[in-house]
């Protein structure tokens, strides 16, 4: 497995959802700030109510990067460093309602409702960590992750996986 560069504090969960799909939502310029939903009207992945927020999976203000080629720093970025390249990745955007301290995103933030991405397999997931997959055509935030592994949300018990392709 190829060796990645995190911060001290973030964990190889934490580091996971950079550059994992997106849900009901995408940025829009090369910038972790600038992000849209997906269509007039995009569900909460968590309650399937009006999503009103994009939250950053992990957080964006956990770490920021800079670009290996240009040296311009990427706020909420992460980069990794891999056997196979070095990569600059943004956290995943996922569709919730509420703003950071109300609905599902409120909950998310203060860690009522959890969500992670796991791969399906232990072959998969270092596949990932090497950057065999971005290496070889899987670009960070393709759909065709979902072949490899999915989205898990917890909320209080309640558990369910998402794949992609809607709600």
């Amino acid at each position: 497995m190829g060796d990645l560069i995190y911060p001290n504090r973030m964990t190889i969960d934490e580091a996971m959802g950079y550059g994992m799909p997106h849900i009901g939502c995408r940025y829009t310029r090369d910038d972790a700030s600038a992000t849209a939903f997906d269509d007039d009207w995009s569900p909460c992945a968590v309650c399937g109510k009006t999503a009103t927020n994009r939250h950053h999976e992990p957080p964006r203000g956990l770490h920021s990067a800079r670009d290996p080629e240009t040296g311009d720093r990427k706020p909420g970025a992460l980069l990794m460093i891999t056997e196979w390249g070095r990569f600059v990745l943004k956290p995943a955007l996922i569709a919730l309602c509420g703003s950071g301290t109300t609905g599902c995103h409120g909950r998310r933030h203060a860690r009522e409702i959890d969500i992670w991405w796991r791969f399906d397999t232990r072959e998969y997931e270092e596949q990932w960590l090497s950057g065999y997959l971005l290496a070889h055509g899987i670009r960070p935030h393709s759909e065709k992750l979902y072949g490899y592994g999915c989205w898990n949300f917890d909320d209080g018990g309640r558990r369910w996986s998402h794949r992609g392709g809607g709600y």
